[in-house]
């Protein structure tokens, strides 16, 4: 999972250094099962996709 977010999390703070905003990310694995990674770094991008850059201050 390590690897999935390293290899595909430089638009991601691009991305966050073009709003001047910061982010604490945790990835938590809860299957029993141990995919491949290309199951994981499928998911690990969508999440990344995910993240919503607001204006708000809350």
């Amino acid at each position: 999972m390590r690897e999935a977010y390293r290899t595909n999390k430089h638009s991601f703070l691009e991305k966050l250094q073009q709003e001047n905003k910061t982010v604490a990310l945790m990835f938590i694995y809860k299957k029993n099962k141990i995919e491949s990674i290309d199951v994981v770094e499928k998911a690990v991008v969508k999440v990344l996709g995910m993240v919503k850059f607001s204006n708000n201050t809350q």
